[in-house]
This record gives C-alpha cells, structure tokens and sequence, in this order.
C-alpha cells in the first residue's frame, strides 16, 4: 500500500498589524510613550464638542470608532463615545483622588493611560454588552487639517493619493487572506475524505486479521506457517495505515487552526477596509468640488469646446505626425482601443517629443488614473489639465495642456503635415462625456 503523505500547509501571510497586543492583566505603564501626553494634545479629545457634531463625525463608523469629550454634567470629568453594534454609547470616564477609570476602583493616573490600555483590552472587562477594544480614534488634528487646506490641490491631491494605495494595499492583504482561506477550506474537505477513507480501509483491515485469526485457529498444521506470515504483514500494513491517517488528521487540525486565523484576520480588516473606503470617497468628493469650482474660474474657450482639441477617428500615427514639431503642451484627443480615450501632446522630452496618455472612465467620470476618474466631461478634464501640469502623472511630462491642436497656435510653415479640414463641429454631451 502507498503510504499518504500529506502536503505541507500553506504559510499564512504576515499581518500587517497597526494594534497593540492585547494585555488583561494590568494597566500599561503611565511612563509608556502614549500615556506620557496630556489629554489636550491626544487627538480623540474634543474638549465640549456637543452631541450633534459627535453624531455627525461618527456617522457609517466601523464598530470600536470614538473620541472624549468633557461630561456635561461634572466638571473634572470625560465622557467617552464609542460606536458598537452600529450605535453610539456613552461611557462616563470619572475621577477618583486623582485617578480615573470607568467604574470603581479607579486605578489610572489620567484618561490618555486609560484610553491606552483599552486601545489593547476589550471594554467588555468593565461592561460585557461592550465587547470592543478602541481601536479608531477620531482625530480632531485631520478635521483641523481638512479645514486649514482648503482648496490647496496638492495637500489634496497628497492625502487621496495616500488613502487611495492605503486601501489598494489593505484590499490586496484581504484578497491574500481570503484566497488561502479558500485553499485551506478546500484542502480541509479533501483531507476529511481521505481520513474517512482511512477509517474505512482500518476497519476493513481489522476485519481481515479477525477472519485470519478465526482460519488459524481452525487450519490444518502445513497451513499455519503461511498463515502467520501472511497475518503479521497485514498487521504492518495496518501500523502504516494507522501511522498515516494519524499524521493527516494532524495535519488536519492544524489546518482547522490556520483558517480560524485566516478567518480571524479577514475579520479584522473588513472595518479598515471599510474605514478607508469612506475616507478615499470623501476625499474624491473633495477633489471633485475642487475641480469644479476651479473650471468655473478658468474659463476658456478653446479648452471648454471639444471641436479644437477633440479628433475622435484621428489614429496613434496621425496624431504623432500632427504633433511632430508643435510647441510643446500642443494636444489632441482621440478614441484608443486600450481606454474610451487617449491624449496625445507634444513634449521634448518624451520619445519622438509625443507623449501618449490612456483616459480612462469609471462610473465617476474621466481621468487618467485612479483615484483620480472624477471629471464628469472631457472638458473639464482639458480646463483642469490645462492649468495643471501633467508632471503629476509622468515626470517627463513638465507641460500643460496649453495649445489645443485646432487652436490659436500657428502651424510651423516648413512641416507640410497640416490638421484634417471638416466642417465645424457642434459639441454635444452624450453619456456625460463630449462627443462631436
């Protein structure tokens, strides 16, 4: 019989961990780097902030979101709002001689050591309804820098980027987490069929050194030399057997044990991913008012009218000898099969001094590139681009879109290669996008 080795479990991947280990026992030490700061500087503290604004910041939160702020009702005391089962809860945080805790007694020396060590320690030690750790606090120093920005475009444009490969990253950790979960499933139900048919075959086996037994007792003396021998190689066959199925349903718990992590894992990202999406959404809304609000104080007429820069049949070859020796920024737009759209734009420094941009379109709008496919029409993609460099999509490209293709901009009278003559064109919004 071929003995059954099973094959090796699959690693887990390594956790990307932004929590502090858990610690039940005792409070962290009030010398610990986080406990060190007063509540003005931690970021949860909200000092009087009222109930309404804390529904308001606290609204689609993952469970274990909060802040502090101070109790209406006693001064020298806190209250902590933490989101659980999809609801806000008031916990009051008093103070006792001095030290502060939830209930009594109050063993903490300030409210940062007490929110540091339920950062690590489920809350359902002081109220087993409330089974969550803090693990999000709401920062009052993002909310103070999303109102000192502004507008500025490139602190903007910084954080969506930042949220944007935060939550590429966590969502390729959980797509990880998930397809070896799914392996280790799969790998579990095939070794479960072998164990049973294991159990099967041993109990075959042992039901053939009974019967040998029995033919031993009742063979003639010639005939039990033969038995013997062919009854102890059915008991070695069955040592393997036994040692086989031994080592697959050790592996098989081990196995049980790695999905329960896999599965524990995936748990714990799906309210980052959660967290992070929303973050990245309402950054892209930022971005986008932004937009508009700067397409509408940069009017032009040339960039705001697709007939002077749009060439819909114009092909990757046309548009590289339209553009051969145009100033630099002088660009055209044209359907491409690898997007809806590509730009093409003169640029020295790019191979043969054209440059090729795929456009892209998700159910947003246009753009080149995630995070960035909120532009509702090509044109407000041209106005944008038009004040902006394309530098931030390729490093060669330090221009703008300055000179549509059918423009004001002259054509250079020693190239013979000359712009397509058509009659004019009447721009039309078909599908959100502009079309001629």
């Amino acid at each position: 019989m071929t003995e059954l080795r099973p094959s090796a479990a699959p690693s887990l991947p390594p956790r990307i961990n932004r929590r502090l280990s858990q610690t039940d026992t005792c409070p962290i030490s009030p010398t610990s780097e986080t406990c060190i700061r007063t509540i003005s500087d931690a970021e949860w503290y909200w000092k009087n902030i009222t109930r309404e604004e804390i529904d308001d910041l606290m609204k689609d939160t993952p469970d274990g979101t909060f802040l502090v702020r101070d109790s209406a009702s006693k001064a020298g005391e806190y209250t902590l709002t933490l989101r659980k089962g999809g609801c806000n809860k008031l916990v009051k945080i008093c103070c006792h001689q001095g030290r502060y805790g939830f209930s009594e007694p109050c063993i903490f020396n300030s409210v940062p050591e007490l929110i540091h060590f339920y950062r690590s320690a489920s809350l359902a030690q002081y109220n087993p309804t409330l089974n969550v750790k803090l693990l999000y606090p709401v920062s009052r120093f993002q909310n103070m820098e999303d109102a000192e920005s502004g507008n500025d475009v490139d602190k903007m444009r910084k954080r969506l980027e930042d949220a944007h490969h935060e939550y590429l990253k966590r969502s390729r950790q959980y797509d990880q987490y998930h397809h070896d979960y799914s392996e280790c499933l799969e790998d579990m139900q095939l070794k479960k069929q072998t164990s049973d048919a294991f159990n099967e075959a041993v109990i075959m086996f042992e039901e053939q050194l009974r019967l040998h037994e029995k033919f031993e007792r009742e063979a003639h003396r010639h005939e039990i030399h033969s038995l013997k021998e062919n009854y102890q190689l059915l008991k070695f066959q069955m040592s393997n057997l036994k040692q086989t199925r031994q080592e697959l349903q050790n592996h098989l718990r081990v196995q049980t044990v790695l999905s329960r992590n896999l599965d524990r894992e995936m748990n714990a990202l799906k309210p980052e991913l959660h967290q992070l999406c929303k973050t990245r959404d309402l950054l892209q809304m930022k971005f986008l008012s932004t937009i508009e609000v700067y397409v509408q104080q940069n009017p032009s007429v040339v960039h705001a009218d697709s007939q002077y820069w749009l060439l819909p049949d114009c092909t990757r070859p046309d548009a590289e000898r339209l553009l051969t020796g145009k100033a630099d920024g002088t660009f055209l737009i044209r359907r491409s099969a690898g997007a809806p759209f590509a730009l093409s734009i003169a640029c020295r420094k790019v191979d043969k001094r054209v440059g090729h941009i795929l456009i892209h379109r998700s159910e947003r709008g246009f753009g080149f590139t995630e995070p960035y496919l909120l532009f509702p029409t090509l044109n407000d993609l041209v106005v944008y681009y038009a004040g902006h460099s394309l530098e931030e999509l390729n490093p060669l490209m330090t221009t703008t879109l300055a000179h549509p293709i059918r423009g004001s901009q002259p054509l250079d009278g020693n190239n013979s290669n000359s712009i397509p003559t058509s009659p004019p064109v009447v721009a039309t919004t078909v599908e959100g996008y502009m079309t001629c």
